[in-house]
C-alpha cells in the first residue's frame, strides 16, 4: 500500500471509532491557527516575574500574601480553549445525542469506499460519491494534504510523549534539600524571652532566598525543555494550520466524511497546546509561590511579625 493510501487508512480508522459514516454530523473546525496559540503561552524566567504577574490577594489579619493563580495571560489562553472545546463538542452530537456505533459493515464500506477514492484521486480521476453534495467535488489534492497532516499529528503526538518524560525526569528535590538554618537566639524582652523578630524575619530570608534560587535553577532546565519542544512541535502544527486554511476550515471540502477528518486532524494537533501550556503554567504559579514566601518572610507575616521590627 503507498504513502497516500496508508495515511487515508489510517486517518478513516480513526474517523470510524468516532463516528457514524452514513449520517451528516458536523463536527465543527474551529477558525483558528494552533502556531498563534503556541506562540502565546508564556514562558517562565524567573520566581521574581513570575511573582509579579500572576494573581494574588492578602490576607488583611496578618499580611500575608498569597498567589491565587499564574495570571491574566494564562487565563486568557485557557479560556480560549475552553471555547474551542465547547465549540466542538455542540457540533458532534446535535441535542446532546450521541449517535450508535458503526456496524463492522459499515466500517468496511467506508474503508473499501475510502481506498477507491485514494486510487482515483492518484489516476487523476473525477471522484464521485453518494456523500459529495450535488454539483461538488471534494479536492483531490486538499485530501493528500490532509493525508500529510496526520502524519504530521502522529509526530506531534510522539513529540508531547517525550517532553513529558523529560520533563518528568527533571530533578527538584534540590528545592527541599535547603535548611532552615540555626533557631534565633532567646533574648529577654520585657517580661518575655524570645527571638526577636528581627532575627526570625532575617532567617526566613535567607531560607526562602535560598529556595528562591534552587527553584531559578531548576526552572531554567524546565524552561529549556519546554522552549526545545516548542520549536519541534511549532513546525508540525505548522503543516496543519497550512492545510486547515487550504481546506478553508473544512468548507472547501463537499464530502461529510473527509470533512470530518479535517476537524479530527485540527482536533490532534490542538492537544499539543493544552500539553505545553499546562506545563508553562504549573512551573509559572509554583514559582509565583515560592517568591511569595520570600515576601511573607521579608514583611515578617511567614513568622508572625508582619509590622513589627
Amino acid at each position: 500500500m503507498n504513502t497516500f493510501r496508508s495515511q487515508l487508512f489510517l486517518g478513516l480508522l480513526v474517523l470510524t471509532n468516532m463516528f457514524l459514516a452514513k449520517i451528516s454530523i458536523a463536527q465543527k473546525v474551529y477558525p483558528v491557527e494552533i502556531t498563534s496559540l503556541l506562540s502565546r503561552i508564556p514562558i517562565p524566567q524567573d520566581a521574581a516575574g513570575c511573582y509579579s504577574s500572576s494573581t494574588k490577594s492578602t490576607d488583611p489579619s496578618n499580611g500575608a500574601i498569597s498567589v491565587v493563580d499564574p495570571g491574566p495571560a494564562f487565563k486568557e489562553l485557557q479560556d480560549q480553549l475552553q471555547k474551542i472545546n465547547m465549540s466542538a463538542a455542540g457540533g458532534i452530537y446535535p441535542n446532546g445525542q450521541t449517535p450508535d456505533k458503526p456496524s463492522a459493515e459499515q466500517i468496511e464500506q467506508m474503508k473499501q469506499e475510502g481506498m477507491q477514492r485514494a486510487a482515483q484521486a492518484q489516476n487523476g480521476q473525477a471522484v464521485s460519491t453518494q456523500h459529495t453534495t450535488q454539483g461538488a467535488m471534494d479536492d483531490p489534492q486538499i485530501m493528500k494534504e490532509i493525508g500529510q497532516a496526520q502524519t504530521a499529528c502522529g509526530q506531534i503526538n510522539q513529540l508531547i510523549h517525550e517532553f513529558s518524560m523529560k520533563i518528568s525526569a527533571i530533578d527538584n528535590s534540590s528545592i527541599d534539600k535547603v535548611s532552615m538554618g540555626p533557631n534565633c537566639p532567646e533574648v529577654q524582652q520585657g517580661g518575655y524571652a524570645g527571638p526577636t523578630c528581627g532575627c526570625m524575619k532575617e532567617r526566613a530570608k535567607t531560607y526562602e532566598l535560598k529556595r528562591v534560587a534552587e527553584r531559578n535553577a531548576y526552572m531554567q532546565n524546565v524552561v529549556g525543555v519546554l522552549r526545545e519542544y516548542l520549536g519541534k512541535i511549532r513546525p508540525l502544527c505548522a503543516q496543519v494550520d497550512n492545510v486547515m486554511i487550504k481546506a478553508k476550515f473544512g468548507d472547501a471540502v463537499s464530502n461529510p466524511a473527509y470533512k470530518q477528518m479535517v476537524a479530527i486532524t485540527q482536533r490532534q494537533a490542538l492537544g499539543a497546546v493544552p500539553a505545553l501550556l499546562s506545563v508553562a503554567s504549573g512551573t509559572w504559579e509554583d514559582a509565583a509561590k515560592q517568591y511569595a514566601n520570600l515576601v511573607n518572610a521579608e514583611s515578617g507575616a511567614s513568622v508572625g511579625c508582619f509590622g513589627k521590627k
